[in-house]
């Protein structure tokens, strides 16, 4: 799969739960500031957006670290 979701639950396992955490925050906090605070800012615009950004800051953030068993192939 991609970068390393695939296997042992590991660093990029732990960062991929870390990026989908602020999709779940919007999920969360859409139904309760809808109507006061977030339809100012476009509203249900703010959780699809949130997706794909945490897709991305993932992607981002495991492209740039050790790929697994890179270590052990080293030694």
């Amino acid at each position: 799969m991609l970068h390393g979701l695939d296997g042992n639950k590991d660093q990029f396992y732990a960062l991929y739960a870390l990026s989908q955490c602020l999709s779940s925050a919007a999920m969360w906090a859409e139904p309760y500031l809808c109507d006061s605070l977030l339809v100012t800012y476009a509203g249900h615009v703010v959780f699809d957006y949130s997706i794909p950004l945490g897709f991305i800051a993932y992607l981002a953030a495991a492209s740039r670290m050790e790929p697994r068993g890179a270590k052990a192939k080293a030694a």
